[in-house]
């Protein structure tokens, strides 16, 4: 248990953490940074006239932070999402995309740097931001949401876990966000990508860890041959447990990154569901 709590620790250092003589959370900054670096590698590969305006790209980067905010508001809140009660979180992917847009050698400089450098310096803030999301926004609001129908259900943390933390990547893979135009697209059903299943895989472990659901225990019980459920100390405070998920994606993210595992579920393949009717015509 030390240490889970040495983690969270940590943990609560990085999400507290914030731009020097500001009140800007430095994991949005860098985070921001990701995605931004991201965009332009990506929809800047073509000859100039044919890249997407400074709105557009705008417009995509902000969409895939503020998915999860959405999917919260509309299945466990009924309130707006919670970055609109932030003054930090728009004006920093806004004002990250823009500084970047606007001063060339900046973005030129940090472009030019290897692809896995960016990842691996920019990596632990997305791992965190992420299961943050997923925890705060989802898994921890449905045990211990108001209607005790859905704090009954055994399966509504790990439901509105995935969804909230898989809708940046659904909105992102869904709309070809980050390509020079935006196409309707679709991932093939023979396959997935972590960014896809994972938050479900992690919520589900988020949920078990926490102790709080009776019909999750039994189960725990059940296929541990009772060697867990029925030991307190096995379940883990919200904060321990949050740090123990982070902990895992952030392993798995890195083990991607250098190639080691792909963490791809069957045979991930994306078809583009205009062109298939304009073929089908």
């Amino acid at each position: 248990m030390v240490n889970v709590q040495y983690l969270e620790e940590l943990l609560h250092v990085a999400l507290t953490a914030t731009v020097p003589n500001t009140k800007i959370p430095l994991l949005l900054v860098f985070h921001a940074v990701r995605l931004t670096l991201a965009y332009f590698a990506l929809a800047h590969r073509g000859p100039a006239a044919s890249r997407p305006s400074w709105l557009q790209g705008l417009i995509s980067v902000l969409i895939v932070p503020l998915s999860g905010g959405i999917v919260t508001s509309i299945l466990l809140t009924n309130a707006p999402p919670g970055w609109l009660a932030s003054p930090y979180v728009v004006p920093t992917y806004a004002g990250v995309y823009l500084t970047l847009h606007i001063v060339k050698p900046i973005r030129d400089v940090l472009l030019s740097l290897p692809p896995l450098v960016v990842d691996l310096a920019t990596l632990p803030a997305d791992a965190i931001l992420k299961t943050a999301n997923m925890i705060g926004a989802g898994t921890e609001l449905a045990l211990i949401h108001k209607a005790a129908a859905v704090r009954a259900n055994p399966w509504a943390p790990t439901i509105a876990g995935g969804l909230v933390g898989a809708a940046g990547y659904a909105s992102l893979s869904l709309l070809d966000l980050f390509s020079p135009v935006w196409h309707i697209s679709a991932p093939g059903v023979s396959g997935a990508e972590w960014d896809l299943y994972g938050p479900f895989v992690l919520s589900a472990v988020y949920a078990f860890s926490r102790g709080t659901n009776r019909t999750l225990n039994e189960l725990l019980h059940l296929i541990s041959f009772g060697k867990l459920a029925s030991r307190r100390q096995i379940y883990l405070s919200a904060d321990e447990a949050r740090a123990l998920v982070t902990l895992i994606q952030l392993v798995l993210q890195t083990v991607r990154s250098l190639g080691f595992w792909s963490l791809k579920l069957g045979n991930v393949s994306r078809r583009r569901l205009v062109a298939t009717a304009k073929k089908n015509q």
